[in-house]
């Protein structure tokens, strides 16, 4: 029987649907807006209590150009080729921070010097 919190899955592509978002920057309203669906419904994937369809994974997935596979987990070697991995705590703390950043323009630069560290 599923849990009420839902499913190991529906948990682990929350997980990596929220990951992805905050490593680029996006709000939950933001993301929801893309989606055309409210950021309470953005909530409840990022958490696992809700399914989300293949549908709505496929335009999650166009919204931030990854493939389909990552957020079931077969995507890994993609995704670290590319350093969009945020399985660690610290890695996710970064993303928030970056997300706080409000200027665009910043935050920017602050990529550009992590993306140069990185190389």
């Amino acid at each position: 029987m599923v849990s009420r919190q839902g499913s190991k899955m529906n948990v682990r592509i929350g997980l990596r649907i929220r990951s992805v978002r905050l490593s680029s920057g996006l709000t939950i309203q933001e993301l929801g807006a893309k989606l055309g669906i409210s950021y309470q419904q953005v909530q409840k994937y990022e958490t696992g209590s809700n399914r989300v369809s293949a549908e709505m994974l496929w335009r999650i997935a166009a919204v931030f150009e990854f493939p389909v596979s990552y957020f079931y987990g077969g995507g890994d070697a993609e995704a670290r080729s590319t350093g969009c991995v945020l399985d660690d705590a610290r890695s996710l703390a970064v993303a928030r921070a970056m997300g706080r950043i409000g200027s665009v323009k910043t935050r920017e630069a602050v990529a550009h010097l992590v993306d140069a560290l990185g190389a």
